[in-house]
């Protein structure tokens, strides 16, 4: 998330939220807080990713470091690696490679 705090600051001194604790605010200054809060919020840039996942001539699963994050089964996050595969339509034997035989669909 990217918040422009230069803005936030701004917005909330000229509200005269500064130097008072926040369970004393108004109603009023508490729908500032939350407006001022929520304009400072901006957009995160759309990252373009240069490169995409492939299955090589050897039939090897092949992920850049410079692809979408969402391929990077091994962060824990994103696609598992069979999800990884279905998408890249990679045939039934490259798949067996990489997914034990208890986890595979039927094909």
């Amino acid at each position: 998330m990217i918040i422009d705090y230069q803005m936030l600051g701004e917005r909330l001194t000229s509200a005269g939220l500064t130097g008072k604790p926040v369970n004393e605010y108004s109603k009023q200054e508490v729908e500032a807080l939350v407006e001022a809060c929520i304009d400072a919020i901006q957009p995160e840039q759309q990252t373009e990713y240069i490169a995409q996942p492939y299955i090589d001539a050897k039939g090897r699963l092949c992920i850049p470091p410079n692809c979408d994050p969402r391929f990077h089964w091994w962060k824990g996050c994103g696609m598992s690696i069979l999800e990884i595969l279905r998408e890249l339509k990679a045939p039934e034997e490259v798949v067996r490679k990489y997914v034990r035989v208890e986890e595979l669909p039927p094909f």
